[in-house]
């Protein structure tokens, strides 16, 4: 179970993000199809079979980001400009690489795998295929789809801000995933294990995703740990 607690300040510092990420999105992509593999094309220029069938060789080490169908590393979840945020992945810091690898210890029985361990350490055997790898899967699968991925989160915004305008913040953040629920001053939502979130006054950045259907994700921002995001599906 998840549960987010949400001081007085920290609802009066919900905010959205201020554009879709492409290096977030791109991750979301693979996370979705290892989620849902078996999901029914939803058009002639269906993304999920263009993956499928077009898959780079040059990108396969983004499948090491995806260990399981319940676990995944967001290497950056807020950045709108690609070569920025390619930049921001091949140098994150050390205090967010020993969070993430303490987290996925905490989470995997197994512990994280070589490769992970490699990322983690900054091992140039692992980083500079993973750079090349964002870049040619980003050109293949994520350009193309760009246009509708910023028309999406421009529309789920709209929607959601005239919902916490008409009928209060509580309404719009039970809006964003039907297994969401605000009891009191806790958000919650079913989860792999039990995670509870403190804000810290901080608030919380919501960012739509086009891509991905499932659960909330809650992660924070690489750039500064101090900023949790919740990552939930875009209004269709």
């Amino acid at each position: 179970m998840l549960r987010i607690q949400l001081s007085a300040d920290d609802l009066g510092r919900i905010r959205f993000a201020p554009a879709a990420a492409p290096v977030l999105e791109a991750v979301l992509m693979l996370f979705e199809l290892r989620n849902r593999p078996h999901a029914a094309p939803t058009g002639r220029d269906d993304w999920r079979m263009r993956v499928r069938t077009r898959f780079p060789d040059e990108a396969r080490p983004l499948l090491n980001l995806i260990p399981s169908c319940e676990h995944v590393l967001l290497l950056d979840v807020l950045t709108s400009d690609a070569e920025e945020a390619f930049n921001i992945a091949a140098r994150t810091p050390d205090d967010v690489n020993e969070r993430n690898l303490a987290a996925v210890e905490r989470m995997t029985p197994d512990g994280p795998s070589a490769w992970l361990r490699g990322y983690f350490h900054r091992d140039p055997r692992v980083m500079e295929p993973l750079d090349g790898a964002l870049r040619t899967f980003h050109k293949a699968h994520l350009v193309p789809y760009w246009p509708p991925v910023l028309d999406r989160f421009d529309e789920d915004v709209d929607y959601r801000t005239t919902m916490m305008r008409e009928q209060g913040v509580a309404a719009m953040l039970e809006s964003l995933h039907p297994n969401l629920h605000l009891d009191g001053s806790t958000l919650y939502a079913p989860y792999p294990g039990e995670r509870e979130v403190e804000l810290g006054g901080r608030g919380l950045i919501l960012m739509p995703s086009m891509f991905w259907t499932g659960r909330p994700l809650v992660t924070w921002d690489p750039q500064d740990p101090s900023r949790n995001v919740l990552i939930y599906p875009a209004k269709p």
